[in-house]
């Protein structure tokens, strides 16, 4: 009455989609990546500008990008 796929033809479809789910995570996780780099050289370039405030120092910028790279990895580990 229904349909069974074969168990060869079932594990060569897993194994597609598995192989999909980690270039589709490997592209996401190089995107993020991408931007966690982008907005710490603009941060930095604010910085040597001289347009940043006060607070604004190379020890935060330091501290923010060890955070979000530490947070990036340990998410996609």
């Amino acid at each position: 009455m229904f349909f069974k796929a074969d168990r060869k033809a079932s594990s060569i479809s897993d194994d597609l989609m598995t192989e999909v789910m980690v270039r589709n995570n490997r592209r996401l996780f190089y995107s993020f990546l991408s931007i966690l780099v982008l907005a710490n050289v603009a941060t930095l370039a604010i910085k040597i500008a001289g347009k940043g405030s006060a607070h604004l120092t190379y020890e935060a910028i330091v501290i923010e990008f060890i955070f979000a790279a530490s947070a990036l990895f340990i998410g996609f580990a």
